[in-house]
């Protein structure tokens, strides 16, 4: 579990995309009843996978056009300090892995 609020805020966002499958899902096959286990593991692992199914572009980013990408190491070394200096990158990629996660999540059939 998360101990602070941003940790909350994160695992709530990286959560959404799943959220965002739940909701097509209900929508397009509206007679089906789950249990909340089921439905609870459905936003998990769809959550993660689309997160993760975006971490590869980023790093292929960062691997051959450095100046766009966020510097990992030091991201996880020193976070307060790399989001007061780089706020876009920080911005930038939550947006993409959360956004992107979201779109490809809706986009399943």
């Amino acid at each position: 579990m998360p101990a602070n609020v941003v940790g909350l805020a994160l695992f709530v966002a990286f959560l959404f995309p799943g959220y965002v499958y739940e909701r097509r899902r209900r929508r397009d096959i509206p007679d089906r009843q789950r249990t909340p286990f089921q439905e609870t593991l459905s936003v998990v692992f769809v959550g993660a996978l689309a997160d993760s199914a975006l971490l590869l572009p980023t790093v292929l980013l960062a691997v051959f056009a450095p100046p766009w990408a966020p510097d990992v190491p030091a991201l996880v070394a020193r976070p307060g300090q790399y989001f007061t200096d780089h706020p876009l990158h920080c911005m930038a990629l939550f947006l993409w892995i959360v956004g992107g996660g979201c779109v490809l999540a809706f986009a399943q059939p």
